[in-house]
């Protein structure tokens, strides 16, 4: 009798071992801004050495990316049918389908969405027995993305997966600012809950972020940097507003501790005198401000505002070198040899590009 039950628990827990082995899920984040090309397929060798995923050895690949043109009018999108040629220009792997979303729409057989198909080459190199499970989501929408955790989370998957979210970092930013950003999303990652602390961070795809780092969290996983370049890094020198950076990431079992307080300060700003003459009026300043916005609409979002070197920081600080008067004329009246004022209706220009807070203590201070 105990030779019989000992033979039965010793073949569940064997079950339970096997199951636990089948359900193992690693996590990464890897760019597809493929400049230095070379550094992209160290890392995936990298994954691939650091999860014991052997040569030819069969592995699950979910590979998560933005929307980045808006082609589907879904929030995600995912294949609905498997099949062994999924492509993007000419480049084609075996991929697989995953139960969809309420609202979901179906990938085709060939893809442009190069978030997915940069990953294609890498894949192919370094897992060529990957079955790829491709999702594509809305950048900032975080609509549905509940759901798709909770399918990624239950499905059963045979053998190791990889779950990969496919992001770039900092866009148009020059350099300074670009590693300032990318600090605070390597904070989020380790700390951030909320979708709105996601939707605060200077990427090309906050919800894949959001996904892949809720998934990792229920796993007991956290991020680690690996690498993190850019386009000036490489070129040694700041390309300015043609800089991108990028962000290698793996998750392993230790938290780490990442200050992510951000706060820039600028110089003296002043409106008056030959900038008050260029841009008086308010249809003036909206048609000199419009040009940094989206579709030139200056009261857009933060988040759609183009070359976002101030958004998401969490104070950005500027020395306003006047006071702030509802008419100008008022600074002639002081008896002052040099009186400075600003406008009232620079204010809100100034608040919606991402000042957020401004000294006045200054030797202008009561000129008005």
């Amino acid at each position: 009798m105990i030779t019989i039950l000992s033979l039965i628990f010793g073949e569940n827990r064997n079950d339970a071992l096997q199951s636990q082995k089948e359900q193992q899920k690693f996590f990464a984040i890897v760019p597809h801004f493929t400049l230095q090309p070379q550094t992209l397929e160290n890392f995936y060798a990298f994954l691939k050495k650091t999860y014991t995923i052997k040569d030819n050895e069969h592995v699950n690949i979910v590979l998560i990316s933005p929307d980045h043109f808006n082609a589907s009018k879904n929030n995600i999108d995912m294949l609905c049918k498997n099949t062994e040629n999924f492509c993007y220009q000419g480049n084609c792997i075996s991929a697989k389908a995953l139960p969809s979303t309420k609202t979901s729409g179906c990938l085709q057989k060939n893809t442009d969405e190069h978030g997915l198909g940069e990953q294609f080459r890498f894949i192919k190199k370094t897992f060529p027995k990957a079955d790829v499970y491709p999702i594509v989501v809305k950048p900032r929408k975080f609509i549905e993305d509940t759901e798709l955790i909770s399918i990624l989370s239950g499905y059963k998957f045979i053998g190791k997966t990889l779950v990969l979210a496919s992001v770039d970092f900092s866009h148009y930013i020059d350099e300074d600012f670009a590693k300032l950003h990318d600090k605070k999303s390597f904070y989020t990652l380790n700390n951030g809950k909320t979708t709105s602390e996601y939707s605060a961070l200077e990427v090309d795809c906050p919800s894949c972020l959001y996904i892949e780092n809720t998934l990792a969290q229920q796993n007991n996983q956290y991020p680690k940097l690996f690498l993190r370049d850019s386009s000036s890094s490489i070129f040694k020198k700041n390309l300015g507003t043609g800089n991108t950076s990028r962000q290698f990431i793996y998750y392993t079992g230790q938290k780490q501790q990442e200050n992510g307080f951000t706060v820039a300060f600028f110089g003296d700003l002043i409106f008056d005198r030959q900038v008050s003459i260029a841009l008086s009026g308010e249809q003036k300043i909206k048609e000199y401000f419009k040009q940094f916005f989206q579709n030139e609409d200056t009261k857009l979002s933060l988040s759609t505002y183009p070359h976002r070197k101030l958004f998401g920081i969490d104070f950005v600080g500027v020395n306003l070198e006047t006071p702030i008067v509802n008419d100008p004329k008022t600074c002639q009246k002081t008896g002052k040899q040099v009186a400075f004022c600003s406008s009232s209706i620079i204010l809100p220009y100034l608040k919606n590009i991402g000042f957020s807070l401004m000294n006045v203590a200054n030797n202008h201070s009561l000129d008005g």
